[in-house]
């Protein structure tokens, strides 16, 4: 499973990364041609500054966005683990408390792990 997570989130990064480079590309293009059309250099200076801010922080809310799917997938599976476990310690005979126990050690991992409240039933 570790694989696909790793692949979709190389893939993510990937196109984040790809789409940064032609942006800034644009930017530089832009700028280029201020400078050819005599624009102030201090314009183009401010320019260029603002707009590859805006760039860096739109690449971030990508790789934020495809972080953030990789890690509900994740915890999603973590969660489907603990189900499954639950249900084999039942048929083990365990103990209700002792099930309970395990599910409440295991949530408070998750949710640290993915620094989150929820609880399952």
């Amino acid at each position: 499973m570790n694989n696909i997570n790793t692949k979709v989130s190389s893939r993510g990064i990937t196109i984040a990364k790809t789409w940064k480079k032609k942006e800034i590309q644009k930017l530089l293009n832009i700028a280029n041609e201020m400078k050819d059309n005599n624009v102030d250099s201090k314009l183009i200076d401010d320019f260029y500054i603002s707009e590859k801010k805006k760039i860096n922080e739109e690449y971030e809310k990508k790789i934020n966005k495809y972080q953030d799917k990789i890690s509900e997938k994740q915890k999603k599976i973590d969660i489907d683990n603990i189900i499954k476990t639950k249900n084999i310690l039942e048929k083990n005979g365990f103990s209700q408390k002792q099930i309970d126990d395990y599910i409440n050690k295991e949530m408070i991992i998750i949710n640290n792990k993915y620094n989150t409240i929820d609880f399952i039933d």
